[in-house]
């Protein structure tokens, strides 16, 4: 089983990269923001994350008896990604690969400008600045990072 666990900043691409990357693999493809509106009804309501988490982990374990996942999500924090990591092995990944999906910081911030949810520019920061601090690597578990910018 494979699990692909996108990586990047709101507006990076990393949906428009992924989404249809899972369709021609054969892979389940497990989408927060998704799951977010499935509960909430709103993709940008982060009030039930414990029940976010909760139903994409469920999601991936799923997928990982069957066919395989694509995992898309910002994952900027170390912990994080060495979390997906260990849960997409520990539930019959053989191979975990990395999409770490990033633009200039610029046209993310262009493209995020322009979607209907717009995250707030100092998460958008936040975030690209973790990722600049610690970006993706190997010792995270990964068996490759695939860098698309």
């Amino acid at each position: 089983m494979k699990a692909i666990i996108g990586i990047g900043i709101p507006g990076s691409g990393k949906t428009t990269l992924l989404r249809p990357l899972a369709r021609e693999q054969g892979l389940a493809y497990v989408n927060r923001d998704d799951i977010r509106e499935e509960i909430t009804g709103d993709p940008t309501n982060h009030t039930k994350e414990p029940a976010v988490n909760r139903l994409m982990y469920q999601r991936i374990q799923e997928a990982l008896k069957h066919k395989g996942v694509v995992v898309d999500a910002t994952h900027s924090k170390v912990r994080d990604r060495k979390e997906i990591v260990r849960f997409s092995r520990e539930h019959g990944a053989r191979e975990v690969i990395g999409y770490w999906v990033r633009p200039p910081l610029e046209i993310a911030q262009q493209r995020n400008m322009g979607r209907p949810r717009q995250v707030r520019e100092e998460v958008l920061q936040t975030m690209a600045n973790r990722l600049k601090l610690n970006p993706p690597v190997l010792d995270e578990g990964f068996d490759e990072i695939i860098e698309v910018t």
